[in-house]
Formats: structure tokens, sequence, C-alpha cells
């Protein structure tokens, strides 16, 4: 079992280290994305903080590349859907921030569903 910091800290180092992340200029949107993955998983598995599995930091990984990658948001993806609106007369377009386009993703249901499997083997009756 890991203190929650613990894991933030390992889950950054290997999404830094899966993508070749090298600066920290990311570091606040993986921290987000990171935090944002182990509350979930914390929810969906009904665990304490400190109670986080080892063998769900792999988990969190790919959960947390998820929400990175299908968003768009971080620097070399190739996704361009950050538009969040479009004005036509006098041309305005506004672009979602990495936030909301988090916020977005982990709001659809099938986000925690596609890791169920996973996630079962460790989640306790509330």
């Amino acid at each position: 079992m890991a203190a929650i910091d613990e894991v933030k800290n390992l889950v950054i180092e290997k999404i830094k280290d899966l993508r070749g992340i090298d600066d920290t200029t990311q570091d606040a949107l993986l921290d987000f994305s990171a935090m944002s993955v182990i509350n979930a998983i914390l929810n969906y598995c009904h665990l304490e903080e400190d109670d986080f599995p080892y063998r769900l930091i792999e988990v969190a990984v790919n959960m947390s590349l998820d929400l990175l990658n299908e968003g768009g948001l971080l620097a070399d993806s190739s996704i361009g859907d950050d538009v969040k609106s479009i004005k036509e007369g006098d041309m305005q377009i506004t672009r979602a921030t990495a936030i909301e386009k988090i916020n977005a993703r982990k709001a659809n249901p099938v986000f925690i569903r596609s890791y169920g499997s996973q996630l079962n083997a460790f989640r306790k009756l509330a």
C-alpha cells in the first residue's frame, strides 16, 4: 500500500518517461491528471488515501495517459479538438482549457468502465 503523494509522483514520473518529457512545463497538467485519476480510482474502489495498492499504479498511469491523450492535452499530441465554440459574426473561436477537457472526459461514464475489470479486483463494498 502506498501514500497518495508517493503514488502521484510515481504516476507523473512514468508518464514523463513514456512520453519523453524532460522539463517541468507540463507538471501542473500532469499533476492534475494524476490526482484526478487517483481520486477516481479511490472513489470507485472505496479505498482510503493511504491504502492505494501498488498494483494499481500502472492502471493509474494508463488512465492518466488516456485522459491526456484523448483530450489532446499534451504539447506533442496530434489531436486538436480544443475548439469549444465558434461565432461567425466578427469571427470568434473559443478554445476549451486543459481543465475543461479533463473534466469533460471524466464525466464520461465509459472512462472508469473501460478499466472496471482491473479495478474490480480491488473494489471494496461500501
